[in-house]
């Protein structure tokens, strides 16, 4: 992985005070791409175990059976969980009372 120092990144940027990154990790704009990051990390990292578990399970494993099925039910949760916000988000019309 190329490192390039702040300075280099400034030049490459056209940003002339290194002091605005800084400041700009202290945003909320900074915070929610650093979360979005680790949410795709998480996400990433949960297929890969997902998987994992899914080979062993499929060999007999009950231990990695109990893990699937538990995996599995969390994560129709999640997914019933994501479409009541959804439908909360596309009710909601803005008015306030």
């Amino acid at each position: 992985m190329n490192q390039n120092t702040i300075e280099e990144i400034c030049k490459y940027l056209g940003v002339k005070n290194p002091q605005y990154f800084a400041d700009w990790e202290k945003t909320d704009e900074y915070l929610n791409l650093v979360n979005i990051y680790l949410n795709t990390k998480t996400a990433n990292d949960l297929l890969d175990i997902y998987t994992a578990i899914s080979e062993k399970a499929k060999q007999g494993n009950d231990k990695a059976i109990d893990t699937l099925l538990k995996l599995q039910k969390e994560i129709q949760a999640n997914i019933r969980q994501a479409k009541r916000k959804e439908k909360e988000v596309a009710d909601d019309d803005g008015l306030e009372l």
